[in-house]
């Protein structure tokens, strides 16, 4: 199972790592067909407020994932068990590939739920 979760972590790396250069390729086409009314420096102030928010995002969906998996670990093995050497090393291991695979889920979060509001004509 931890050689599949590695791989489906993997895979899905490589496909989310171009999800910024989509997301603002969609934005400009948006901004050349005058859906969206910005200017050069509302553009830079936009890209500056989403990337804020998406660290933002990622920290905390990072930690979430780490702490629920960790939770799970409790729950399935129990305080005593948990600590065995070799349990504690499988448990801090995959803690730490859900934190990285929560900051990713937390990035795609905060751009898919990007929300803009064109201007109404009035």
């Amino acid at each position: 199972m931890l050689l599949s979760g590695l791989a489906t972590l993997t895979v899905g790396v490589q496909i989310t790592r171009g999800v910024r250069s989509r997301l603002d390729q969609s934005i400009g086409r948006l901004m050349d067909r005058g859906v969206l009314a910005f200017d050069r420096d509302m553009h830079t102030a936009f890209n500056v407020a989403l990337d804020a928010r998406a660290g933002l995002w990622a920290q905390r969906s990072g930690l979430v994932v780490a702490v629920a998996i960790g939770a799970a670990f409790v729950l399935a093995f129990g305080n005593g068990l948990v600590l065995e050497p070799e349990r504690l090393f499988l448990m801090v291991l995959e803690m730490a590939l859900g934190f990285a695979a929560g900051r990713y889920l937390g990035r795609m979060t905060a751009f898919g739920s990007l929300e803009v509001r064109p201007r109404t004509g009035g």
